[in-house]
């Protein structure tokens, strides 16, 4: 499979849009306004929590702390494995 289509379509923050708060008809608490080359679409923090998570589980980033981690799950619910698996 090539994948050169989907890594050179890069979304972006859509300047001058603020995130999104939360509704009675959303989901998630937080959104972000987001465009790509071809689309314009939000981007939920639960979608941005897990990300910033499987980029620390792959050493892209360095640890954060745990307390960090349990704060944030116990904040936004998050069901993500790797949770699960924190340092104390």
């Amino acid at each position: 499979m090539d994948h050169t289509k989907i890594l050179t379509n890069r979304a972006d923050n859509i300047s001058g849009e603020a995130p999104h708060e939360g509704c009675e008809n959303c989901e998630e608490e937080l959104f972000f306004a987001m465009q790509d080359n071809e689309h314009k679409f939000s981007l939920g923090l639960q979608t941005v929590l897990h990300c910033l998570k499987l980029a620390e589980s792959n050493g892209n980033i360095p640890p954060l702390p745990s307390k960090w981690w349990i704060s944030v799950n116990n904040r936004h619910g998050l069901k993500h494995p790797a949770l699960d698996e924190q340092d104390e």
